[in-house]
């Protein structure tokens, strides 16, 4: 999985972390997190998948005086928790990511399997709120990267797209 994780991932990601971090983090949360997205902090710490910034464990917080480059999946959890107005998302939900577009990604802790991993629910911009996306943390990487793959090939036959109302 790890090897196929770092194809996935290529070089643009924060860098490893060490296991007391993610059991911090863990701490922190109050949950615990997917053997796989575990794997996935422990060799890449957060990254950047086919456009998509993975929530992680960089060394800075979302909370420092200066703008951090990466997002501190703790922090944004809590965020996403505390919501606007009071109206969050439960608990057992840890942030990972979003589409930039509405839809928001997150870890269902609560629904962890005898391997270790949970599912990967979607809320936002769906017409099933909560709906699974992937089975697990390693299989939504892969779709991402698969998004990714498949945008690619269509920009090399089409060119890069132009905003709306350009010739």
């Amino acid at each position: 999985m790890v090897e196929e994780m770092k194809q996935i991932v290529g070089g643009d990601c924060f860098g490893p972390v060490p296991e007391e971090t993610i059991a911090a983090a863990e701490q922190e949360l109050g949950l615990p997190l997917p053997r796989s997205y575990r794997a996935f902090l422990r060799h890449f710490g957060a990254a950047i998948i086919g456009g998509y910034e993975i929530q992680g464990l960089p060394n800075t917080r979302n909370t420092d005086e200066e703008m951090a480059f990466w997002s501190h999946v703790v922090d944004t959890s809590r965020i996403m928790w505390d919501g606007y107005g009071g109206n969050g998302m439960p608990r057992h939900l840890v942030y990972v990511t979003d589409d930039g577009g509405g839809t928001q990604y997150y870890l269902d802790t609560s629904r962890m399997d005898d391997a270790g991993e949970c599912p990967v629910v979607a809320f936002g911009n769906v017409k099933e709120q909560g709906g699974v996306k992937a089975s697990n943390f390693f299989e939504f990487m892969k779709q991402l990267d698969a998004e990714d793959q498949r945008y690619q090939e269509w920009k090399s036959v089409h060119g890069e797209p132009k905003p709306e109302g350009y010739d």
